[in-house]
């Protein structure tokens, strides 16, 4: 049993993440089904004028009753009215405003905002048409004054006499340098044709000096070497979109010092970070370990499905058996 349980559930770190991610969807899932089920109140369509009218009644009832401190906004019978540029927050709640809206409104009346007519309150974000034919007969915006209108111009009118001064152009210090005081940009110094570097041992700073090579494709190369353990051929130049044929006048390549990979000791995060070793491939390493310890050589590897005689063959010369 214990056997079967090795062989046939076993799951890599990464699988394990997965499945735990999973979960946590599910269970979000199904959680959010049963709230919106049992806990969400019912959303009212088609509601009528006078029924709206009702239902404001009542919510502000149940507002005074639960906040006696509150100012009361009921006169006899009759919904007291409220006008949107001047009412306070607590006054906007007890009308059935969100705090978020009440929050939206006031920064729109701090920029200077204003409401000229109640269809303008249609404008304010969250405001549903249920809640506005509600509010409709109780909005009270009196009408704007005339000093109101006119505001004060931000700049002197055209008939004044008084005139702006500003400094001469001559009197305000320059904040560049005189022109023969500046660095001039200098060019990338390149190698002389018949140059030859070690592919698997230049940096960056030698690469630029290569006609046709920037710090963009520089930095590509050093990253996929890095990457791979070293370059054992030039071809391999094509696997990053250069031309070997163009480059392999300036390059001389070393094999003997190639970075291998500890296949019996890496984790499947490591195995995968090399451009040869794909998921199924590290996880048949992961896998064969788990079961008998460790991977004798490369031979045990031909006979497994995930790797083909070309795959195998490309990748076989950066393994280590240890």
């Amino acid at each position: 049993m214990k056997r079967f349980i090795q062989e046939y559930l076993f799951f890599t770190p990464f699988e394990r993440r997965g499945i735990a991610v999973l979960a946590l969807l599910l269970f979000i899932t199904f959680g959010v089904g049963y709230w919106r089920k049992h806990y969400r109140q019912p959303q009212v369509e088609g509601m009528t004028d006078s029924v709206a009218h009702e239902v404001l009644k009542s919510l502000l009832e149940h507002e005074r009753n639960d906040h006696p401190r509150r100012q009361r906004l009921a006169i006899g019978d009759h919904l007291a009215s409220f006008n949107p540029n001047e009412a306070d927050s607590a006054t906007l709640a007890a009308y059935g405003f969100k705090p978020w809206m009440i929050r939206n409104l006031m920064k729109y009346r701090a920029k200077g905002g204003r409401f000229k007519k109640p269809n303008d309150l249609r404008r304010l974000y969250g405001m549903t048409d249920t809640l506005y034919t509600a509010l409709e007969p109780y909005i009270a915006i009196p009408p704007q004054r005339e000093e109101e209108k006119t505001r004060p111009s931000l700049t002197a009118s055209k008939g004044s006499s008084e005139k702006r001064t500003y400094p001469q152009r001559d009197s305000v210090p320059s904040v560049y340098l005189p022109a023969e005081d500046t660095i001039k940009w200098v060019r990338q110094e390149k190698y002389p044709e018949g140059t030859r570097i070690e592919l698997n041992l230049c940096d960056t700073t030698a690469l630029k000096k290569i006609p046709g090579i920037g710090s963009y494709t520089a930095r590509r190369i050093v990253e996929y070497r890095a990457r791979l353990g070293g370059y054992r051929q030039l071809r391999q130049l094509r696997e990053i979109r250069l031309n070997d044929e163009v480059l392999s006048p300036w390059f001389t390549l070393d094999t003997t010092a190639l970075s291998k990979l500890p296949v019996n000791s890496l984790p499947m995060k490591q195995l995968m970070a090399h451009p040869y070793l794909n998921f199924r491939q590290a996880k048949a390493i992961l896998t064969y370990r788990q079961r008998h310890k460790r991977i004798p050589s490369i031979e045990v590897m031909a006979q497994w499905e995930e790797f083909t005689p070309n795959e195998l063959q490309r990748v076989a010369p950066y393994l280590l058996f240890d």
